[in-house]
């Protein structure tokens, strides 16, 4: 019986949850709102009859220190971590949590700290649980503010969250006073060095080595040196591919919606189906990057600057509606792939009453010998195909073939990418990665044009089916696509509008700055989709309308392209395990 409540109690929550679709804006990599409470089976669910349950009922694990004696080397890796041992211990233990939770927490404090730590809804009533689902930070921050000053204080002793999200929202020169960078630019200077004079020495072994081997392959020499290199989420080994099919994403947990928005039939293999597809997943409001650059001694590349989360360009909004949703047109992002992420593995100091030697192990980017060209194919199906320069990878089967056919634009030699599949539909896509064509076996075709032309403020999409219909796709200047036409000839077969908002908020977040990293205030600017109308006929029908959540900095997500940072080493034996 347990396991039957466990599973509607999701299903509940998951579909109630996603009806207005209020859709967690994110500034780096969408991250949703905890929207249901894990489903542990053996954990007893909020109910009527376990209201009244008490500490002591329960077992609840204790928390140790982050931070022990062993970190006592005299390099800057263990330093900040000595320098701020103080602030990585746990203020709190989780069972004396749960205990004032349960024993001393009155219906208000127990809401929010749910509202902080959602694994402790399983202890609210129905009632106090369908208050809270409701809540966003206008409501939270008001129902801290009706504590009296004894319950605020207690509740910020066992839930200091609570203190930081107040604070964010109504003190905020103390909110940033308090969470100050624990690295400083000093620091990251000195690990540099640490990490350069290491590499260096592993460097040389590794040539000197490969030189007694075969003096002739060594091929570094021709390498650029002293370029700056930029890393960016399409230059990551792995590219996450989200699922869109279903309500929620059984991997990602992200909220999805897909909608048909015009549908035609064409020759052989070349119907055309315009989806509009929403993914919280892809709705950040900022792009991750980190710029590094390249020693001429070693090969490896050194910290030039440090994570930041730059504004979305326009050549980014290629079928962009508004955050989160697009347009099911296909698409080929390219990228030339210079570095890799190497190991190290280095003497250290040993843990206390660990057995000698030790190792202390970390990671690194190091310049590639020889470079290659990652692209990626998205199409309209949503199935997605990876190369490198011309071979697909991870991929089994031979029925995918890309190649290359040379053209000049403005006088500059480009190439066109041909993507072929089962040798029957190909896809033709320009250098900038817009495509081209796609035809069938028989030479059918379908095509498509991309128009910037600022002169007559025309940057819409054209698509020609196979039967020569017209399919205008509206753009403004931003490339933010605002509806969708059907032509035939003269007749007006389908019209298709979409309500986009341009908005704009003022976010607090951490980013790398000439004095390190620092907390910075920026506005950021994003469109949110409204409401999608039909207007074919002469009564405008509202199709679907939408509400989101608020964007502020709580729904900030955290990225880390920065490989070599003085928290990401660990203690290792001979074998690096």
């Amino acid at each position: 019986m347990k396991k039957i409540i466990s599973l509607i109690l999701i299903m509940l929550i998951t579909m109630s949850s996603f009806n207005n679709l209020q859709t967690v804006q994110n500034v780096f990599a969408e991250s949703d709102y905890n929207e249901g409470s894990p489903a542990v089976e053996e954990t007893p669910l909020a109910s009527s009859e376990n209201i009244n349950i008490k500490s002591e009922d329960l077992e609840t694990p204790i928390e140790e220190e982050l931070i022990g004696d062993e970190f006592g080397s005299e390099s800057i890796f263990d330093k900040v971590l000595r320098r701020n041992k103080e602030f990585l211990k746990p203020s709190v233990q989780p069972s004396d949590r749960t205990k004032a939770f349960l024993d001393e927490f009155s219906s208000e404090m127990k809401q929010i700290t749910a509202y902080f730590y959602p694994e402790f809804s399983q202890y609210l009533t129905n009632t106090e649980k369908l208050e809270a689902s409701n809540w966003d930070e206008k409501e939270a921050v008001n129902l801290l503010l009706s504590l009296n000053e004894t319950s605020r204080t207690k509740l910020y002793q066992y839930v200091p969250m609570a203190e930081d999200f107040l604070d964010y929202y109504k003190n905020p020169t103390k909110y940033l006073n308090e969470h100050k960078p624990m690295l400083t630019l000093a620091d990251e200077k000195i690990y540099k060095s640490e990490v350069h004079e290491q590499l260096s020495k592993q460097s040389q072994a590794a040539n000197t080595l490969k030189s007694k081997k075969n003096a002739a392959t060594n091929t570094f020499a021709s390498s650029p040196t002293n370029q700056k290199y930029t890393i960016t989420e399409s230059k990551n080994v792995y590219n996450y591919k989200v699922n869109t099919d279903d309500l929620v994403d059984s991997v990602y947990r992200t909220a999805n919606r897909s909608v048909v928005d015009l549908e035609i039939k064409g020759k052989s293999d070349l119907d055309i189906v315009l989806k509009r597809t929403y993914n919280s997943l892809n709705s950040k409001l900022l792009k991750p990057k980190l710029e590094i650059g390249v020693s001429t001694s070693s090969k490896f590349y050194e910290q030039n600057g440090g994570n930041e989360a730059v504004p979305l360009e326009k050549g980014d909004r290629v079928a962009y509606i508004a955050a989160g949703w697009n347009l099911n047109i296909p698409v080929m992002e390219k990228s030339e792939i210079k570095a890799e992420v190497v190991n190290t593995h280095e003497s250290s100091s040993c843990y206390i009453n660990t057995p000698q030697p030790c190792y202390q192990d970390g990671y690194s980017y190091k310049e590639m010998i020889t470079p290659y060209e990652k692209t990626v194919f998205t199409l309209e199906s949503g199935d997605s195909y990876e190369f490198h320069d011309l071979t697909i990878f991870n991929y089994p089967y031979k029925n995918v073939v890309l190649s290359k056919e040379p053209y000049t634009e403005n006088g500059v030699s480009k190439y066109y990418f041909i993507l072929k599949l089962n040798n029957e539909i190909k896809y033709k896509f320009n250098d900038q990665g817009n495509i081209v064509s796609k035809s069938n076996a028989t030479g059918d075709q379908v095509t498509y044009v991309f128009n910037t032309d600022a002169t007559t403020n025309n940057y819409n999409i054209v698509i020609t089916d196979s039967y020569q219909r017209i399919i205008t796709i509206l753009r403004d200047s931003n490339n933010v696509i605002s509806g969708l036409l059907l032509d035939d000839g003269s007749v007006r077969v389908k019209k298709i509008m979409y309500s986009t908002t341009q908005e704009k908020a003022t976010i607090t977040f951490r980013k790398w700055t000439t004095s390190g990293y620092q907390n910075v205030t920026e506005d950021v600017v994003y469109w949110n989709l409204n409401s999608v109308y039909d207007y074919t006929t002469n009564a405008v029908v509202k199709m679907e309308e939408y509400t989101y959540y608020g964007v502020d900095s709580t729904k900030l997500a955290d990225f880390n392209f920065n490989v070599y940072t003085p928290l990401n080493g660990f203690y290792s034996n001979s074998a690096g395990e």
